[in-house]
């Protein structure tokens, strides 16, 4: 499979080649491959999360794990965000430090809490967010 920018996906297979720009369809790829890969993966070696990684990913998924490696390690998290305004549709970029995040019990509801650098608290959802402020669609991770 590939992604580009969470906006258009090609899934490659031996008889056949799929391409899409349907939200829908992607948020179902990108949720087949967490929850059918990446959450149920048995860790072989886990992230060596240091001070002065910088991490960038389309994937809020990720992101949650990265910074929550890196927050209980101690680390503060410089977090920069580009998506939408979850109220109006409107584009965002956001910079700031991560606070904290959050996943439910079952595992369907993952979000970032993020302060601006005025102070504003943000709370960040991956593609497809609905409850959060933002839903992201690029990330940039500083450990510092």
């Amino acid at each position: 499979m590939y992604e580009q920018d969470l906006s258009r996906a090609a899934l490659f297979s031996d008889n056949y080649t799929l391409f899409t720009t349907e939200n829908e369809l992607l948020i179902i790829l990108n949720d087949t491959y967490y929850y059918g890969y990446w959450r149920s993966a048995e860790i072989l070696k886990p992230l060596n999360i240091r001070r002065g990684d910088t991490y960038r990913t389309m994937h809020q998924w990720l992101a949650v794990s990265i910074i929550k490696d890196a927050l209980s390690q101690g680390y503060s998290v410089e977090l920069y965000v580009t998506g939408y305004r979850v109220k109006d549709r409107k584009p965002v970029e956001i910079k700031g430090y991560a606070k904290s995040v959050y996943k439910s019990p079952d595992d369907r509801t993952r979000t970032i809490y993020m302060e601006t650098h005025e102070g504003e608290k943000v709370s960040i959802g991956g593609i497809g967010a609905s409850m959060e402020d933002v839903e992201a669609r690029f990330m940039e991770i500083k450990i510092i």
